[in-house]
C-alpha cells in the first residue's frame, strides 16, 4: 500500500489515505553543524551572519519526501516554512472549471512559503513533490519569536522572505503574460 504524506506538527497517523509524520528536531552538534552547512551553502542566506545562522538551523529539521508527497495544503496552518535541498515541488490551486492548476515549480535552493509570515498564518497553495525531494523546514513560530528577541536577525530574515516574495510574484506575472499571449480568443488587457 503507498501512502501520501502530508506535514502536519508533530503528528504520526494515518486518515483518508494521508499519513501524517512526525517532524524530528536535530540533536547534537553533528546534526546542527549539517544543518547550518547546508543553509550557508543556499544563496538566499549569504547575508546572514553567523549567529543569525545558528538561530535558523536550531529552529530546523531535515524531511525526506517520496514523489507526490504534500509539503502543505491550503488552508491549512502554516506553522512552517522550507528550503528544497533536493528534488522540486510544484505550487498548486484548485480552480473552478480547471481542476488542479500547477501554478510554478521551485527546485532546489529554493524557498517556499510565506504564509507563515503573516496572520492568520494558513497556507494559500497546495505544494507537493515532483519528483523525490528533500527539504529543511523550520519551524515558523519560533523563528517570530525569535524575532522579537533580535530584531537584526528579523529584519534580516524578513528581506529574505521579501525578495523571494519579490521574484515569485514577477515569474507568476511573466507565466501569466505568456499564457494569455498565446490565447487568441483573450479580450482583456496585457498586464
Amino acid at each position: 500500500m503507498s501512502f501520501r504524506v502530508i506535514l502536519c506538527g508533530d503528528l504520526q497517523f494515518l486518515q483518508n489515505g494521508f499519513m501524517f509524520i512526525k517532524r524530528d528536531k536535530p540533536e547534537g552538534n553533528k546534526k546542527m553543524k549539517q544543518l547550518e552547512n547546508i543553509i550557508i551553502a543556499n544563496e538566499n542566506f549569504k547575508t546572514l551572519l553567523p549567529e543569525h545562522i545558528e538561530q535558523l538551523a536550531s529552529r530546523a529539521s531535515i524531511i525526506d519526501l517520496e514523489t507526490g508527497a504534500f509539503i502543505f495544503c491550503q488552508d491549512g496552518r502554516a506553522d512552517h516554512f522550507y528550503m528544497i535541498t533536493k528534488g522540486s515541488v510544484g505550487l498548486e490551486i484548485h480552480a473552478s472549471g480547471w481542476g488542479t492548476v500547477t501554478l510554478q515549480s521551485l527546485r532546489s535552493g529554493d524557498l517556499l512559503g510565506w504564509s507563515w509570515m503573516f496572520p492568520p498564518y494558513r497556507w494559500h497553495f497546495d505544494v507537493k513533490t515532483l519528483e523525490s525531494t528533500q527539504v529543511i523546514a523550520f519551524d515558523a513560530a519560533t523563528v517570530r519569536d525569535h524575532f522579537k528577541k533580535d530584531s537584526d536577525f528579523g529584519c534580516q530574515v524578513m528581506k529574505i522572505v521579501a525578495t523571494n516574495m519579490m521574484d515569485r510574484i514577477v515569474a507568476a506575472r511573466l507565466q501569466i503574460l505568456d499564457l494569455y499571449g498565446r490565447n487568441p480568443d483573450y479580450q482583456g488587457y496585457a498586464m
